[in-house]
């Protein structure tokens, strides 16, 4: 799923790619080190998560990434 993503940051242009950073991982269990104002699901990607165990460990997972009073 990067690679398509990557094709698109190269056509947007430098400016648009250097305020970009694309991580792979597995969204139920990931850790950055660092906290975010907003979280974006895109697309279909929360439907890969086909059990409620999965689903709520993705959720977890993104929530502890939000500042305080963040957004999700």
């Amino acid at each position: 799923m990067l690679a398509p993503a990557c094709e698109k940051l190269a056509t947007a242009g430098p400016e648009v790619a250097a305020r970009a950073r694309l991580v792979q991982g597995d969204l139920r269990y990931f850790e950055l080190s660092e906290l975010f104002d907003l979280a974006i699901v895109a697309v279909k990607t929360f439907a890969y998560l086909i059990t409620r165990r999965d689903q709520q460990r993705a959720l977890a997972a993104v929530a502890a990434h939000l500042k305080p009073g963040a957004c999700s």
